[in-house]
C-alpha cells in the first residue's frame, strides 16, 4: 500500500475499523494549508526581533505536520500486518491531535460561516483546549481583533510619553520573573511588555496603567507579537468589560465579588458558611482571579486555557470556570482552616490544575451560571450600591448638618461667654454704682445737715444784725438829742464797736450766702447725679434708695 504525497489512505486497503474520518483528502488538505499557513505566520514573528519566537517545540505547525503524517503511515502500515513495529507507540494520541488541528483548520478558514452556524461547535473545542500553535490565531479570531485599525496607531503610541512609565518599568520585573522570556531585565519580553502596557496607557488616560494588566499582556505576548497583543487586550478591556475592573474605583470588581458570593449561596452553601465562619472573605482568594485572569496565580498552561475560555465566552465562561473549581475542591476546603485556605488557593489548587485542566473544563461546561443569571445579580448590586450611595449621601448630609450644628454649638458657646462676661462686668459696673450711689447719699446727707446748720447760723446772725441794727439806731438817735459836744463817753465807744462788729456780721453773712449757694448748687447736682444713679441701676427704686438714706441718716 502507498502513500500518496498528501499522506491519504487508500480506503480499499484498510479495514473498516481503522479507517481514518471521511473526507480524509479534503481534510489533509486542508491541514496542509493551515500548517503552510502557520509556518509563513511563524517565519515572519522569527525575522521580527521584537516578536516572542519561543513557541514551544511541542505545539509547532511543523510538529503538527509530522504527527498527521504518522497519523497516515501508521494508519497505513495496519494494513499490513497490525503488529508493525513502525506503529507509533502513541498512535491514537497523534490521531486524536491531527484530528483536532484538522477541525480548527477547517474552522480557521471559514471563520466567519463557523462562527455564524456553529457558535456551540466552536464553543466545545474552545473547552477541549486550543492547540498551542493555533492560540494566537484563534484568540485573534474569537475577539474580533485580527483586522483592528488600532495595529496601525501601535508605533506612534509606543513612541507618545506616558505619565505611567515609572510604575510600568518597577512592575515589569515582577511580571513572570521565572518565565525565560521575561526574567532578562532588558530582553525582548519584558521591552515588548513595556510597549504594549504604555501603548495602552496612553491609548486610554482613563485607565493608564494598573498592575493586574501586565499579566494578561505577558499571557498574550507568549502567543503573538506585540502589536497583535496590543489588539486584542483593547478588545478584552473594551468589549469584555475588563476596563472596568481596572478603573480606579475598581467598581467592577465589586460587582464580580458581589456575583461570586451570591452564586456560593445559592449552589455552594457549605462552603459559603465555612467561609463566613472563618471570616474569609471572598476578595481574599478571588480578586487575583478576575484582575489577572488566574495568570498570577496558575501554571501557563492552566492559565493558556482558562484564557481560551474567557475569551470565548466572556465573563460567563470564568464564573464557570470558578464555580467548578470550588466545586472540586469544596471537601478539601470545609477541613482547612483560614490559613490552611489561603495555602490552598495559593499552592495546592494550582498545583492540582497543572497537569491535566480537562476535569476542570468538564465540570465547568455543566456549572450552573447563564448570562441570565449574571444580569440579574448585576441589578441586585446596582439597587444595593443605589441604596448604599443613598444612604451615604444621607449620612454625608447629615455629617455637614451636624458639623454646622456643632459649629453653630460653638459659636453660640461663645456668645454665651461673652454674655456670661458681659453679666459679670454689668454686674460688677452696678455694685461700682451702687458704692457710688451710697457715697454720693451720704454726700448729700452731710451738706443737708450743713447746709441746715448753715442757714440756722445765717438766721441766727441775721437776727443778731437785727438787734445791732435797731441798737445803733437808738444810739443815733440818742446822740442826735445831745447838744454838747463832750468827748465820747464809754457808750459811746461800745456803739462804736458794736458797728464794728454789724460791720464784721455783715461781711460773715456775705460769705455766709455765698457758701449757702455754693452748698445749694452742690445738693442739685448731688440729686441729679443720684436720680441718675438710679435710672442706670437696675432693680433700684425709689423707695428703696429713700430707705437707704434714711437708714445713712439714721447711722450719720
Amino acid at each position: 500500500m502507498d502513500n500518496n504525497s498528501n499522506g491519504d489512505l487508500d480506503d480499499e486497503s484498510v479495514p473498516d475499523t481503522l479507517k481514518p474520518p471521511p473526507r480524509s483528502k479534503s481534510r489533509t488538505k486542508s491541514v496542509d494549508e493551515l500548517v503552510a499557513h502557520l509556518e509563513e505566520q511563524n517565519r515572519l514573528l522569527s525575522s521580527d526581533s521584537k516578536a516572542l519566537t519561543t513557541i514551544p517545540d511541542g505545539a509547532s505547525p511543523s510538529l503538527a505536520k509530522k504527527r498527521w503524517s504518522a497519523c497516515s503511515a501508521g494508519s497505513n502500515s495496519l494494513d499490513a500486518t497490525s503488529d508493525s513495529p513502525e506503529t507509533p507507540d502513541n498512535y491514537d494520541e497523534v490521531c486524536g491531535e491531527a484530528d483536532t488541528y484538522h477541525e480548527w483548520g477547517q474552522l480557521i478558514g471559514n471563520w466567519s460561516d463557523s462562527q455564524r452556524k456553529k457558535p456551540k461547535f466552536i464553543r466545545d473545542m474552545v473547552r477541549m483546549g486550543v492547540p498551542n500553535a493555533l492560540r494566537g490565531m484563534v484568540w485573534q479570531l474569537l475577539c474580533e481583533a485580527s483586522d483592528s485599525p488600532l495595529r496601525e496607531q501601535y508605533p506612534q503610541l509606543i513612541k507618545s510619553n506616558s505619565a505611567c512609565e515609572r510604575m510600568i518599568k518597577r512592575d515589569i520585573a515582577r511580571t513572570f520573573p521565572d518565565h525565560s522570556f521575561f526574567k532578562d531585565k532588558d530582553g525582548i519580553g519584558q521591552g515588548t511588555l513595556y510597549n504594549v502596557i504604555k501603548a495602552y496607557s496612553v491609548w486610554d488616560k482613563e485607565v493608564g496603567y494598573c498592575q493586574g494588566s501586565a499579566f494578561i499582556v505577558g499571557i498574550l505576548l507568549m502567543q503573538m507579537p506585540e502589536e497583535d497583543a496590543f489588539c486584542v487586550f483593547v478588545k478584552l478591556m473594551q468589549e469584555y468589560r475588563m476596563r472596568e475592573i481596572f478603573k480606579p474605583t475598581m467598581a467592577e470588581l465589586g460587582l464580580c465579588i458581589f456575583q461570586l458570593e451570591s452564586m456560593l449561596q445559592e449552589h455552594l452553601p457549605l462552603l459559603f458558611s465555612h467561609f463566613q465562619a472563618q471570616g474569609f472573605h471572598t476578595a481574599m482568594y478571588a480578586s487575583s482571579w478576575f484582575l489577572t485572569l488566574f495568570a498570577s496565580v496558575f501554571p501557563l498552561n492552566a492559565s493558556f486555557r482558562i484564557m481560551d475560555v474567557f475569551i470565548c465566552e466572556g465573563r460567563e465562561g470564568l464564573f464557570r470556570v470558578i464555580m467548578a473549581m470550588l466545586t472540586l475542591g469544596q471537601d478539601e476546603i470545609l477541613e482547612l482552616d483560614m490559613e490552611g485556605m489561603l495555602k490552598y488557593f495559593q499552592k495546592t489548587m494550582p498545583d492540582k490544575y497543572e497537569k491535566d485542566m480537562n476535569v476542570l473544563m468538564k465540570a465547568a461546561a455543566e456549572a450552573k451560571v447563564s448570562t441570565k443569571k449574571l444580569k440579574r445579580l448585576e441589578k441586585e448590586y446596582t439597587r444595593v450600591k443605589h441604596k448604599e450611595a443613598e444612604d451615604n449621601e444621607e449620612l454625608r448630609r447629615l455629617k455637614t448638618e451636624n458639623r454646622l450644628l456643632l459649629q453653630r454649638i460653638d459659636e453660640l458657646e461663645k456668645e454665651s461667654a461673652s454674655l456670661a462676661d458681659r453679666l459679670i462686668q454689668g454686674q460688677i459696673t452696678r455694685a461700682q454704682e451702687q458704692e457710688e450711689i451710697y457715697a454720693l447719699k451720704r454726700d448729700l446727707v452731710v451738706l443737708r445737715r450743713h447746709d441746715n446748720a448753715t442757714a440756722a447760723a445765717l438766721l441766727e446772725a441775721n437776727r443778731r444784725i437785727e438787734e445791732l441794727s435797731m441798737f445803733k439806731n437808738h444810739i443815733i438817735n440818742e446822740m442826735s438829742g445831745r447838744q454838747d459836744a463832750s468827748p465820747p463817753s464809754p457808750r459811746d465807744v461800745k456803739i462804736i464797736a458794736l458797728e464794728a462788729e454789724l460791720e464784721e456780721y455783715k461781711k460773715r453773712e456775705s460769705k455766709t450766702n455765698q457758701v449757702l449757694n455754693e452748698l445749694t448748687r452742690r445738693s442739685r447736682d448731688l440729686e441729679n447725679e443720684l436720680y441718675l444713679a438710679k435710672e442706670s441701676t437696675e432693680g433700684a427704686t425709689v423707695s428703696q434708695v429713700e430707705e437707704e438714706v434714711q437708714k445713712d441718716e439714721t447711722i450719720i
